[in-house]
């Protein structure tokens, strides 16, 4: 059984939208939780050295980037370049939460991080010229 074609577009089209969704997800959650949240994660940035300006300019910094990178997966707009930029905010996430001492939270973010690398790799599954023909 071959991916190839119609079957394999519409597989990566799928993964593409879960994942820009649960990019989504984690990334408003930061936003919703307002200015106490923001704070807390960017004191956590600390440990690798993001403390100037303010952990808060760090926070929101983060948290925004999150949206925007995984807005643009869900939609597959600069899409290699979106899942490769995601990397960073959810590298800098997962660090953060790992230096909270709750390893159990970082889990979720890892997998996040494999499906944005192999995406990058993949690419927005767009049909290809070569399978009309």
């Amino acid at each position: 059984m071959s991916l190839s074609g119609k079957s394999g577009y519409y597989g990566v089209c799928i993964l593409r939208t879960c994942l820009g969704a649960a990019c989504l997800l984690v990334a408003s959650n930061h936003l919703i939780e307002g200015a106490p949240s923001l704070q807390t994660f960017g004191e956590q940035l600390g440990y690798i050295g993001l403390k100037d300006p303010s952990p808060l300019f760090w926070g929101v910094l983060t948290a925004i980037l999150e949206v925007v990178f995984a807005v643009l997966m869900l939609f597959g707009k600069v899409f290699r370049t979106a899942c490769v930029l995601m990397l960073v905010p959810l590298m800098l996430e997962t660090i953060a939460i790992f230096h909270s001492g709750v390893p159990k939270d970082f889990l979720f973010l890892i997998v996040l991080m494999g499906g944005c690398l192999g995406l990058a790799f993949t690419g927005t599954a767009a049909p290809s010229r070569a399978s009309e023909q």
